[in-house]
């Protein structure tokens, strides 16, 4: 029953007739007709018993909570003859699992009496992180124990309120690491382009000193230049991100709508004036940050050095000295590539600072994205889904259950199925063998060893020899009763009490080859159960789980074989489970619906994972589109740079390659020259950022450790992708440049002014 507030605010959407206006009122969901075979009409009259579920403990059972098959029961409390006035979709909030169908009445506030109970549903108007301590402060004060209040931490997450501190700290950190990125590249790019111009303008910069400018006036040329800069760019900029957001907000929307089938619920693009202002301020001080060096050295320009050019370029023997090493290995253009680079250093260092970042960026935005797709993953495994649909079929007869299995096999949205038996066993693992995690979650011990749960797990022949496939294991090491083997899935995912947080592990320490003993209760009617106690060879190791099986926790672990083997050791009779992984589990649940109908068997033991499922691949999706998107934005800014630095370093130095030409240097030399300077420029800007990228890696792996563990390991590929990219963007840069100068004539430019 729902007032006027709840009708209002909840997600009930009428398809036809209209939201009840009396406690005699109802509307009923369209599946109760789809699902449940059915149908209702506007204006239908509809007697309900109203009652409660409750178990033998007196447990009272909500629509949350599945159908307790032979165990539960209904009270019925009176009858109340409804009309029914209108047809709504599907609720949301009704679990998949749920037992029954939810229907919606109408609450009159005046009619209710002292012991009624209800439940109440607040908006905030202010959401901060004193929230939930305001609203249990609040209960306390009109006399409601705080074990009755309950918070909506799915919306508050995303205001960044949150329970779990550590979870909380991790976002801010991978957001602050993203900020010094971007300010990072920005203030490296705009610090170039300045420092670059006045390199450029040295000469004028001094005449200018010439005639009387001050330090001041100097300085204040190129403090305008980086305004004229911000003016042009902050707006340019500022138009052109939130177009681009614009964009991929109507780009991703079909996306979500069609992954949560809602059409009520859209994704638009909300604009801040706040963030708008603060984005200007950021850029107004990173053009600040990058101005300020360059215009410094300009104010300090004196006229006799600028005309000279005294300070740019300061060479001694010694400095020019190069090793005979380099000599033997490159030869005459790798001495000369080599003073090239040692005779102007300032420029040299600029190339090699900008490389560097550009690798720095690159790679900890790989990282980034990295260690947030491993976290995702790690907290949808808890969810334990390993198949889209899961039918148990309990208490229906062997030869009925096969038929109704076959016929859904048979259905052409099934894409893929396992027919799965599960059999519980134990052993005992030596203390060696037992992952570090043991000294935060204990386990049972006996006679100096734990005690280990098992799943003995046979998933049918077909569903099995995939499976051995796609581990690469050999489906014939699995068919030798007398030397039963298994796989080990050995991985397992816990969460550790004490640490607040979702931990990786292995599940056992062991290895392929080993034999592990196992002891299996087996339970004869009338009788008492013996053990019986078997050996397993380990055939082969693996962290991929069959379907319609889930990740285990701590002191757990599953074993997978075939049906023979399996056979040959639980002797006695399992419950089938049939496990089914589609792409379109909507249009499936309909026509299993269908067969269960024709079989006279019901769906209380089914669970169609198609709904959570879409929502776990929505996260994915959408993450993927704008963490990728960022890398883009992240990899134009790292080439422009490069491309900026290099092309202008080499553009300056027109007057020097004019000079080697003209004393007879040959075009293959020349591009000899110009290949080594690039590989010593990117072997340079490796030795630096690889390892400054790796240990901003390492201190993200730390950061996230706070709220979920898993194995350290960096994004390998893409360090390799950047290693090429390295030498491919600096040699094509200096070879499009180099091939720009060499089109110049030598007069003009050895004629040429400026440096």
């Amino acid at each position: 029953q729902y007032d006027d507030n709840s009708m209002k605010y909840f997600p009930i959407h009428i398809l036809s007739g209209r939201l009840p206006q009396n406690d005699k009122e109802i509307i009923v969901p369209q599946h109760i007709e789809s699902n449940g075979g059915i149908k209702y009409n506007v204006g239908d009259k509809v007697k309900l018993e109203v009652g409660k579920r409750k178990l033998p403990d007196g447990k009272v059972l909500a629509q949350k909570n599945y159908y307790y098959d032979n165990t539960e029961e209904f009270f019925p409390e009176n009858t109340i003859e409804y009309t029914v006035v209108g047809i709504m979709e599907r609720p949301e909030f009704e679990s998949r699992m749920a037992p029954g169908y939810t229907v919606v009445a109408y609450l009159d506030k005046n009619s209710l009496n002292q012991e009624d109970k209800v439940d109440i549903y607040m908006l905030s108007s202010k959401i901060d992180n004193n929230i939930q301590e305001n609203f249990t402060k609040l209960a306390e004060v009109i006399g409601l124990d705080k074990s009755y209040v309950g918070f909506n931490t799915i919306l508050l997450d995303c205001y960044g309120v949150m329970d779990n501190q550590q979870i909380r700290n991790t976002i801010f950190t991978f957001a602050l690491v993203m900020v010094v990125i971007i300010m990072v590249a920005s203030i490296s790019l705009i610090y170039n382009a300045f420092a670059i111009s006045v390199s450029e303008r040295i000469k004028q910069l001094g005449m200018l000193a010439s005639v009387g400018a001050t330090k001041k006036q100097k300085s204040e040329n190129v403090y305008f230049e980086g305004f004229i800069v911000g003016l042009i760019g902050i707006p340019l900029g500022i138009i052109a991100g939130l177009s681009g957001i614009g964009i991929t907000i109507k780009a991703v929307s079909p996306i979500i709508n069609d992954f949560i089938y809602v059409d009520h619920v859209k994704l638009k693009m909300i604009i801040s004036p706040l963030a708008i202002l603060l984005t200007a301020l950021f850029a107004i001080i990173t053009i600040f940050i990058s101005v300020y060096i360059p215009a410094r050295r300009a104010s300090k320009i004196m006229p006799i050095d600028a005309i000279r050019q005294s300070k740019e370029v300061k060479m001694t023997s010694k400095k020019m000295r190069t090793s005979k090493f380099i000599n033997k290995l490159f030869g005459f253009e790798g001495e000369i590539a080599m003073k090239n680079l040692k005779r102007s250093k300032k420029k040299y260092r600029a190339t090699i600072i900008s490389l560097t970042i550009s690798i720095v960026l690159f790679l900890s935005v790989s990282t980034v994205v990295l260690f947030t797709n491993k976290s995702t993953d790690i907290r949808l495994d808890i969810e334990n889904l390993n198949f889209d649909v899961y039918i148990g079929l309990p208490y229906s007869e062997e030869s009925i259950r096969n038929n109704v299995y076959d016929k859904i096999i048979a259905l052409d949205l099934v894409d893929d199925y396992a027919l799965v038996r599960e059999a519980t066993c134990s052993t005992s693992i030596s203390k060696e063998n037992v992952p570090e995690l043991i000294n935060k979650m204990p386990l049972q011990e006996e006679n100096g060893k734990y005690i280990y749960t098992a799943a003995i797990t046979a998933i049918g022949d077909e569903a099995f020899e995939k499976y051995v496939s796609s581990i690469g294991g050999n489906i014939e090491d699995y068919n030798d009763v007398s030397n039963p083997k298994c796989i080990i899935v050995n991985r397992n995912v816990s969460y550790v009490e004490s640490e607040r947080k979702y931990v990786e592990s292995e599940a056992v320490k062991i290895k392929e080859g080993d034999n592990i003993s196992f002891k299996y209760y087996i339970a004869t009617k009338g009788e008492k159960g013996t053990f019986e106690d078997f050996d397993f060879k380990i055939g082969d190791i693996t962290k991929e789980m069959p379907i319609g099986t889930h990740t285990r926790g701590f002191g757990e672990f599953m074993i997978v074989t075939s049906d023979t083997i399996y056979d040959s050791i639980v002797k006695q009779e399992n419950n089938t489970s049939l496990a089914i992984k589609t792409s379109n589990g909507e249009k499936l649940d309909v026509q299993i619906q269908k067969i269960f109908k024709d079989f006279g068997v019901n769906d209380s033991s089914m669970f169609n994972s198609s709904v959570d499922a879409k929502m776990q691949k929505r996260i994915s999706i959408v993450m993927g589109v704008f963490i990728y998107g960022f890398i883009t934005l992240i990899s134009l800014i790292c080439v422009a740079n490069i491309f900026n630095t290099v092309s202008t370093n080499i553009e300056l130095r027109r007057k020097e390659f004019a000079m080697l030409r003209s004393i007879g240097m040959t075009p293959g030399s020349f591009k000899k020259m110009m290949n080594f300077e690039s590989i010593f420029y990117g072997i340079k800007a490796l030795a630096y950022g690889l390892p400054i990228s790796a240990a901003i890696g390492f201190f993200l792996y730390h950061t996230v450790g706070e709220a979920i563990s898993f194995s350290f390991s960096l994004p390998w590929k893409d360090y390799g992708i950047a290693i090429i990219l390295v030498f491919i963007i600096v040699s094509a840069t200096m070879v499009y440049s180099a091939k720009k100068l060499r089109k110049q004539n030598i007069i003009d430019a050895l004629k040429d002014e400026s440096y």
